[in-house]
């Protein structure tokens, strides 16, 4: 587990590692301690690194849903590859709330997770 932040840094901040097991979601921002619970934390992008051993997929999930799901699923990655979060490019004219988006994948994996101009 990565050292925990409970403010964003700005630019890139670091979400930390995630291990997966198929199944089970974990919170994208489950590594980070946010004590103010007033403001959500946004940024403009989520990025995703998948470890390549095993061999599987990721899914990037609206909501703590489990598995991939047609109404859930924004994004599934492959074992090792990189994406993001909207894909390949920043929101302009808004932001995602990091706290809405899950993971989950079809084989236990690592996940390594960054915001982009993050802000709480």
């Amino acid at each position: 587990m990565s050292q925990q932040l409970n403010k964003a840094i700005g630019g890139v901040t670091p979400l930390g590692v995630i291990t997966i097991s198929s199944g089970t979601p974990q919170k994208v921002t489950e590594n980070l301690n946010l004590s103010d619970q007033v403001y959500t934390f946004s940024c403009r992008q989520l990025g995703f690194s998948v470890d390549s051993s095993p061999s599987g997929e990721v899914y990037v999930n609206y909501g703590n849903v489990a598995g991939k799901d047609a109404h859930a699923t924004a994004l599934i990655i492959q074992s090792g590859t990189a994406q993001s979060l909207p894909l390949g490019s920043l929101t302009t004219d808004g932001v995602l709330d990091a706290n809405a988006w899950w993971l989950d994948g079809s084989a236990s994996c690592v996940v390594a997770v960054y915001a982009l101009d993050a802000s709480n």
